[in-house]
This record gives C-alpha cells, sequence and structure tokens, in this order.
C-alpha cells in the first residue's frame, strides 16, 4: 500500500510539474502574423523621398514586399520601425508623410507603427 501512495504521489507530482513548465512557454513568440506595410498619407512632388522612405523601413524590417510575414512578434517589429524613424530623422524631406505598419487580422487591421515626418 505504501510502495501505490508513493508510485501516486511521484505521478502527481510530474504531472504538476509539466502542467507548470507548459504553461510557462510563450507560444506567442513562433508564430507568424501578416503584415502590412505603406504611405497613409503622401504630399509630395518629389516621388524620391517616398522610394527612401519605404526602403528604409523594409530594410530594418527585414522585408522586401507587402504584405508580409512576421515571426518575431509585435514588439520586435515595433523596434525594427523606430530604428527605421531614427535613421529618416537625420533627413530633412520636402513632403509630407505618414508611413505606417499593420497587422492584418481576421476581424480587423491594428496599427503596429506610424510614423509621420515633421
Amino acid at each position: 500500500m505504501k510502495k501505490i501512495l508513493v508510485i501516486l504521489t511521484a505521478a502527481i507530482c510530474l504531472g504538476l510539474t509539466a502542467s507548470l513548465v507548459s504553461s510557462c512557454k510563450d507560444n506567442k513568440s513562433s508564430e507568424s502574423a501578416i503584415y502590412t506595410y505603406g504611405f497613409d498619407q503622401l504630399t509630395t512632388s518629389d516621388l524620391s523621398e517616398s522610394v527612401v522612405i519605404e526602403e528604409t523601413f523594409k530594410s530594418e524590417i527585414g522585408v522586401s514586399e507587402s504584405p508580409f510575414t512576421y515571426t518575431a512578434g509585435d514588439n520586435k517589429l515595433k523596434e525594427a520601425c523606430s530604428r527605421a524613424a531614427t535613421t529618416l530623422s537625420t533627413r530633412v524631406f520636402s513632403g509630407s508623410y505618414t508611413f505606417v505598419v499593420t497587422k492584418v487580422t481576421a476581424s480587423d487591421n491594428v496599427t503596429i507603427y506610424s510614423w509621420t515626418n515633421k
């Protein structure tokens, strides 16, 4: 009887440990999502500026076209966009631009990052 109780206790402890380990795992970090990028607002007579802005964001994000799949998560995507914005802040643009990165979901599109030159 004592032997059965020890085995049963060990099995319960093993089950609890396994459930704790799996509940602490961040499954969202490896899930991919669909995103788009582009200009929400664009007023310019020099379209080469818009090319510079788009290429800077594409380079920092590490993509070549929109829509794109991104597996690193929203926070890493925001960090990449922030780096692009920092790079662009060193330039003077004659036009007015708002560039957005959007997460596409089944029910709605969510703006992840928006950059407007000042």
